[in-house]
């Protein structure tokens, strides 16, 4: 039997100036069938079992009991919430220009604390099988509502654009989405 390792993430899905949706999901690893311990692949979700057919998106099966706290700078919380039915929620009516924090826990199991793992897809020209690896970080969990839209305010920002090839391979089309993610990271730090 192959060995499996569950990842979650979160995101920040949508912001405005009042409100946030934040989302989660995770991915499915397996050691592949007659390779060494510590060998792993990314399960498909064509490949998923259990009943689940997605894991991430709107259309995906909720992973499980998830609540939600958003806390404002100080860490007080200034709202919770719950859902058995999806995999994001929204809060609205929050202000303009605001820093917040949230936590996310999933059948009690927080999904925003503790460190992280990455995926190194496989390289078949190396033989190099792929792994999982400490990343070395932790989500950070804050945002900033936009500014009220009425007061005049400098703006920076970021953008990205989908490749659509993933990172299932070492291909240098593969490569892509690494390098800007690095790239953005380094610039937004």
């Amino acid at each position: 039997m192959s060995a499996r390792h569950f990842e979650p993430y979160v995101y920040l899905a949508d912001l405005t100036e009042r409100s946030v949706i934040l989302a989660w999901g995770g991915f499915w690893f397996r050691t592949p069938e007659g390779a060494e311990s510590g060998q792993w692949e990314l399960v498909d979700d064509e490949q998923l079992t259990d009943g689940r057919t997605e894991t991430i998106g709107v259309r995906s099966e909720p992973f499980g009991d998830a609540r939600v706290e958003l806390l404002d700078a100080d860490g007080a919380v200034v709202a919770t919430t719950r859902t058995t039915e999806a995999n994001h929620v929204r809060f609205t009516d929050l202000a303009p220009g605001r820093a917040y924090r949230y936590r996310i826990e999933v059948d009690g199991r927080s999904w925003t604390e503790g460190p992280t793992r990455d995926w190194v897809p496989a390289d078949p020209d190396s033989g190099r099988p792929g792994e999982l690896v400490r990343s070395g970080r932790r989500y950070d969990c804050r945002f900033r509502t936009f500014p009220d839209p009425e007061t005049p305010s400098a703006v920076r920002f970021a953008v990205i654009g989908d490749f659509g090839v993933g990172v299932s391979g070492l291909t240098s089309e593969g490569l892509n989405q690494w390098t800007v993610a690095r790239t953005l990271d380094r610039l937004a730090s």
